[in-house]
């Protein structure tokens, strides 16, 4: 069983390894510390001022917030994407799967797109 530190480092280290295999633990875990991560940005966005609510304006350390969760959130595509990929080497599928979700994810965009037209 992998504990939480050990699944962030793997996270990070095998930051474009998209072969081999996760296990559930390691998939959670980073799961987990991403959403702390979200959380405590999301907390301290709002309790330092990163949001006026009455006139709903923002402020400039919230645009620098903002800023810093767009980049940590870029930074984690590509080894979500090889973490993804690994578990699905775990239970036996191949990792071309993740794109055929990627693309039906594209789907419902599409069907808007027509009725649009």
């Amino acid at each position: 069983m992998v504990s939480f530190p050990d699944a962030v480092k793997m996270f990070f280290s095998r930051y474009v390894d998209f072969q081999g295999r996760s296990t559930r633990a390691e998939y959670w875990w980073v799961y987990l510390f991403n959403l702390i991560i979200f959380a405590v940005w999301a907390v301290l966005f709002f309790a330092l001022g990163g949001m006026n609510m009455r006139t709903e304006e923002i402020s400039p350390i919230g645009f620098i917030l903002i800023a810093l969760i767009a980049i940590y959130a870029l930074a984690i595509i590509i080894p979500g994407i090889a973490l993804f990929v690994r578990r699905l080497h775990d239970i036996n599928q191949t990792g071309w799967i993740y794109l055929g979700l990627v693309v039906a994810n594209f789907v419902p965009v599409l069907n808007f797109i027509a009725g649009i037209a």
